[in-house]
């Protein structure tokens, strides 16, 4: 059943855009206890005979933050393996403009002011004594400060 609320509006070029208006929470009747993590959308014509989903037929998810600072890690997606002196490909973004330090272990190795994203690479140096290495990035918006982290370990066969 089509409802006019949910109804896409066309932007042209196969382009098409939906109003989520005041807020997700209000816009979906969530209860104010219950915290939204993503939303999981799967788009069809209005004759419903056309499904628009994600890679391999999936409900296309999307992530929910709560207002103010956040930070993710959009590359890598799961723990990394490397091989010694392997290259490592990171990027960090944050929900707002922000100064950024990206760390692995105690090393600084990337540092940008007043942006959303950092986008450094990582040259695995890690030995037989050091398996592995905790990332991290530090985030300073306005004096309130957010930190996330991701893993990478040493491929042991190389």
């Amino acid at each position: 059943m089509n409802v006019a609320k949910y109804k896409m509006t066309s932007l042209g070029n196969n382009k098409w855009e939906l109003n989520i208006t005041p807020d997700v929470r209000s816009y979906y009747g969530v209860p104010a206890g219950e915290k939204i993590l993503k939303m999981a959308f799967v788009f069809r014509s209005s004759d419903g005979k056309k499904e628009g989903k994600d890679t391999g037929g999936k409900d296309i998810f999307v992530d929910i933050h709560e207002t103010g600072l956040t930070v993710r890690f959009d590359q890598p997606s799961g723990i990394a393996t490397l091989n010694s002196g392997e290259t490592l490909a990171m990027k960090a973004s944050a929900s707002m403009v922000a100064d950024m330090k990206l760390f692995v272990g105690n090393e600084p190795i990337a540092t940008q002011s007043n942006v959303k994203e950092i986008m450094p690479s990582f040259s695995c140096r890690m030995d037989s004594a050091h398996t592995s290495a905790l990332s991290s990035a530090m985030l300073n918006h306005t004096g309130r400060t957010w930190a996330g982290s991701f893993a990478a370990r040493r491929n042991l066969s190389s």
